[in-house]
Formats: structure tokens, C-alpha cells, sequence
């Protein structure tokens, strides 16, 4: 019977199909079940349409049907085509209370979301143009008479018109193929289709790495989804942790100077996993956590990913301290002498540096934890080369124990 049918025969009896099992479906298990059958239905079409031609048709047709197949299997929020739609059945019934309490945790994500947004986005405009143009404010209520100040607005706007810093806030960004709003919503509620939020993954990734795309929009779009990709490795689904270990490991490989202004909100959200009991769930994110240290240090001039290493040092938890100490470490490497003869010679900031490393350091050395203690000791030898007189006041305040620690630590 199938293969009586012509292409655009079959299109719109599935179309039809579609049509129906949205209005008769409610439950979304259900919907996604009807859908896996259609794809199943279509692939089997497909196949009898091509056995029907000839040899050489049949390799024209395997070509094309493989493109089609792709952008079939291809989920409707990756495809760029906004819902406009909604079911009718659906909307003249009024919300239940757990439809309503579950509206109003997708709110609160989502304002949660568009706070992290504008705050980096404010971060990002500083740190490249040196100022920033905040967004106009929305008024909640009615009319209310303009004050002085609000009565001189026009004459700000037009001033920041001709101010060379941009209005980022008014900048199109086009995600081509992301649904961006639909995306979100399933990102920050951990939609149970896990499959589609990897692949959301891979197609931002992919937009991110692209050359043709420039610096703004490289901020935009990532502050638009930076607080999804930190939630994400809250989920407890191994399978999300490792395809986001695989995903942002991609984009700090080949963006590191442009994601080095964005690693810190990253890089505390990876700490989340470092806790996690389950091998499966944690040793991503370790993975994730040393990559981006070891690959983001030589470009951590403004030492974002240092302050957010030295806040880890103060967690709670005694795994985020002990990999936070190694990090330490680490991004010590890249630093120069910051004690001198001279006391004229150092400026406010080398001493506000060495005063936050001696302090970490020290945090380090005496902390609870005997891997975090074993790397903070490692920690204080890279730190004795930076400064020494420093290192060596902590070192003489040391018991003979702590010296023997310290020196069976750094053997190798």
C-alpha cells in the first residue's frame, strides 16, 4: 500500500497524522512514543521508495535520503521553526495546581537564567569596551509622573548613541537552527529527553566554534545558555555529565580567548561534581576541571580563574579543596617573583596578590583533609619560588611532622 502512495501523498497523510496526535495525546511520554513510530513508519516509506528505482537513481536516491533522514531525525526544537501553534484542547481547561507549581519553577529558572545573562554580559562589555549600557527598565505597574531624573533619559539616550561603547542589550543574535526559548526550559529543568539536551549541546558548540563568528555574538550567545550549561552538571545522569565534560572541553580548546572571561561561572559550577560519591558522575567533571586549568592558564592575565580557585579553597566540602589546592598549583606556574628588595618596586595589585596566595597557601597547608594538606605542601614549594621570605615565614611556623609532610610531598 505504501508504495502506491507518491511523495507528497505520504507527506500529508503524515502530516495529517501529526496533526491528529496532537490534539488527542496529552501526556508527553505518549506523544514522544507515537513520534518514535512515525520516524519508524517514514524510514520504512523511504526504503521501498528506493528499492523502486533504478541503480543508478538508487545511489542519487541514498544520497539524499541520508540528508533527509538526518534533518527528519533532527528534533523540531533544532530546527529553528518556532511553535506557533497550541492545542485547543488543552487551553480552554484551567491549569491543575501541580501544572501551576511547575509554571512557577520554570519562572523562577528562567529569571534566574536571564540575571546570570546580564550580569555577564555587563562583565564581557567592561572587560572589552570598558563601560556598559544597561538595558532600559520595564515599569510593573501603571503611569506614575516622571521624576526629574526620568525626564532627562532622552538626553542620555542620544548621548550613549554616539558613545563608542555598544548596546549589546539591542544586538540581534540569530541561533539559526536553536528554538532558544524552548532549549532553555529544557535545560534548566532537566527535561527527562536527555538525548535532546546533548545534542542542544553540540549544536551551541558547534555555533560557538565557528569562524565566522565574532566576538559579540560569541558573548551573547553564551551568556544566553551560560547558566543552562552550569545547571546541567547538577543532573544526576552520568551520561549528561560526561557529554558536557566532552562538549565544553571542545569549546576551551579552541575559544580559549574568548572563554577565558566566562570560565569562572563554568568552573564553580564543575565543582558541583567533585562531592559526587558515583565515579561515573564525578570523574568527568575532575577530568573537565584539570583540562581547564592546565589549558586556560596561560591566558588568565586578569586571574578570574585564580579568584575562583581561591574561593573553592573555602567550600565546605574537602574534595572541592583538595582539587582546588592542586590547582593552585597549577596556575602558580604562570606567575612571576612578587616579592622584591625594593619596596617602591611592588604595586598595589602584587601585594594584594601575594597576600591572597600566602593566605591560600596557608588555608592549604592546615586544612582537614589529607589529600587537600598533601597539595597544599606542593602548593607552598611553587609558592617559595614566587615569594621566598613569604614561604619561609609559613615554613618556620611548621612542626617537624608538618616538615616531614612537606618534604615527602615534594620528593618527586
Amino acid at each position: 500500500a505504501l508504495q502506491k502512495l507518491s511523495d507528497s501523498q505520504f507527506d500529508g497523510v503524515l502530516r495529517q497524522i501529526r496533526l491528529d496526535r496532537v490534539s488527542v495525546l496529552k501526556e508527553k511520554s505518549a506523544r514522544n512514543r507515537a513520534d518514535k513510530l512515525l520516524v519508524s513508519l517514514e524510514r520504512a516509506y523511504r526504503k521501498l521508495a528506493a528499492s523502486s528505482t533504478t541503480a543508478a537513481a538508487t545511489a542519487d536516491a541514498a544520497v539524499d535520503a541520508k540528508d533527509d533522514k538526518e534533518e527528519e531525525l533532527m528534533p523540531w526544537y533544532l530546527s529553528g521553526k518556532q511553535k506557533t501553534k497550541k492545542n485547543p484542547a488543552l487551553s480552554s481547561k484551567e491549569r491543575t495546581f501541580h501544572q501551576k507549581k511547575k509554571d512557577n519553577k520554570v519562572a523562577d529558572k528562567l529569571r534566574e537564567s536571564g540575571k546570570v545573562e546580564q550580569e555577564w554580559i555587563e562583565t564581557y562589555s567592561r572587560a572589552k569596551y570598558g563601560g556598559y549600557i544597561a538595558p532600559p527598565q520595564t515599569k510593573a505597574y501603571g503611569k506614575k509622573k516622571k521624576t526629574k531624573t526620568e525626564e532627562k533619559e532622552p538626553a542620555a539616550a542620544v548621548a550613549a548613541s554616539s558613545s563608542p561603547i555598544p548596546d549589546l542589550h539591542q544586538v540581534s543574535v540569530d541561533f539559526e537552527e536553536i528554538v532558544v526559548d524552548v532549549c532553555l526550559e529544557m535545560l534548566l529543568t532537566h527535561d527527562e529527553c536527555w538525548e535532546g539536551r546533548i545534542q542542544m549541546m553540540e549544536v551551541l558548540v558547534k555555533q560557538l566554534c565557528a569562524p565566522e563568528c565574532t566576538d559579540d555574538v560569541y558573548a551573547l550567545k553564551l551568556c544566553k545558555f551560560l547558566c543552562s550549561i552550569g545547571h546541567q552538571f547538577s543532573d544526576p545522569r552520568s551520561l549528561i555529565i560526561q557529554a558536557m565534560e566532552q562538549s565544553v572541553s571542545k569549546l576551551v580548546d579552541q575559544t580559549p580567548t574568548r572563554f577565558i572571561l566566562f570560565a569562572p561561572y563554568v568552573l564553580s559550577a564543575v565543582f558541583n561534581t567533585f562531592p559526587v560519591r558515583i565515579e561515573a558522575l564525578r570523574d568527568p567533571g575532575l577530568k573537565l576541571g584539570d583540562f581547564m586549568v592546565d589549558r586556560l592558564k596561560d591566558y588568565d592575565t586578569q586571574r578570574d580563574v585564580l579568584r575562583c580557585v581561591l574561593q573553592g579553597l573555602d567550600s565546605k566540602h574537602v574534595a572541592i579543596r583538595t582539587e582546588c589546592a592542586k590547582y593552585l598549583d597549577v596556575l602558580m606556574q604562570k606567575i612571576a617573583v612578587l616579592e622584591s628588595d625594593e619596596e617602591q618596586g611592588q604595586d598595589a595589585d602584587q601585594v594584594a596578590l601575594l597576600a591572597d596566595l600566602e593566605s591560600a597557601v596557608q588555608k592549604a597547608c592546615k586544612d582537614a583533609g589529607s589529600e587537600a594538606r598533601v597539595n597544599g605542601y606542593r602548593a607552598l614549594k611553587r609558592f617559595e619560588g614566587i615569594a621566598p621570605k613569604t614561604a619561609e615565614k609559613i615554613m618556620s611556623k611548621m612542626t617537624k611532622a608538618q616538615m616531614d609532610k612537606y618534604n615527602e610531598a615534594n620528593k618527586q
